[in-house]
């Protein structure tokens, strides 16, 4: 092993622990009621009803994350694996930008607070960090390889899907014939899942809307 993989196995391994500490830290009641929301998956899951699962989003986001711990908590209701699951994507993340943009970009993603807050709760950031990552990573390659992870980030995070999508559009400039549509046609069907659920949230008006902020209250 050269000293270039030495330092990005180190980089690998510090991103890993700061993300278990803060795990620990972060065990409380108040982290674990993020569980909550994936309840109706859950139900879904041990009913035996998998097209529910499909249209079933969590507040904006996608059913990907809700899926996966729904499922897990059916199999091995341990809450540390839940939280454990979000330090394993983040720590995912770091290793795919690592290996696209070398140790300082992974050093910046191992360390950045943001990230290591959201690797300790139970919710889908993580993922949606390491599915962005690799649509940046697959914007310059292969077709397939892009598709793949442009449908990944869109069951993921409403925002990484958009982003995605920007990816998409920039890649087909690129394209010609057969590749472009069979690139459309891909991600077009990936996505397609769960476009109910995301006609649905679009035709709320909460969809659109955030509480007044009370200003007053940060003075």
């Amino acid at each position: 092993m050269n000293r270039k993989s030495a330092a990005f196995v180190l980089v690998l391994v510090a991103a890993a622990v700061l993300r278990i500490v803060r795990m620990h830290v972060r065990w409380d009641e108040i982290a674990l009621a993020y569980a909550a929301y994936a309840e109706p998956l859950t139900v879904a899951v041990s009913e035996g009803h998998p097209s529910a699962l499909l249209g079933s989003w969590i507040g904006l986001h996608p059913p990907a994350w809700g899926i996966l711990q729904a499922v897990l908590e059916t199999v091995a209701p341990i809450p540390w694996i839940w939280m454990g699951l979000s330090a394993f994507f983040s720590v995912a993340a770091v290793w795919v930008v690592g290996r696209s943009g070398g140790i300082a970009a992974a050093l910046v993603l191992a360390t950045a607070p943001v990230h290591l807050l959201d690797a300790a709760e139970v919710n889908n950031y993580p993922m949606a960090s390491l599915a962005i990552a690799l649509v940046m990573v697959t914007a310059r390659g292969s077709w397939q390889a892009l598709a793949v992870a442009a449908v990944f980030a869109a069951w993921c995070h409403l925002l990484a899907g958009i982003g995605a999508l920007l990816v998409i559009v920039w890649r087909l400039a690129s394209l010609r014939g057969s590749e472009a549509r069979n690139l459309v046609a891909v991600v077009v069907l990936g996505m397609l899942p769960i476009a109910g659920g995301a006609l649905r949230l679009m035709g709320q008006g909460s969809t659109w809307a955030q509480p007044d902020v009370p200003w007053l209250a940060w003075f």
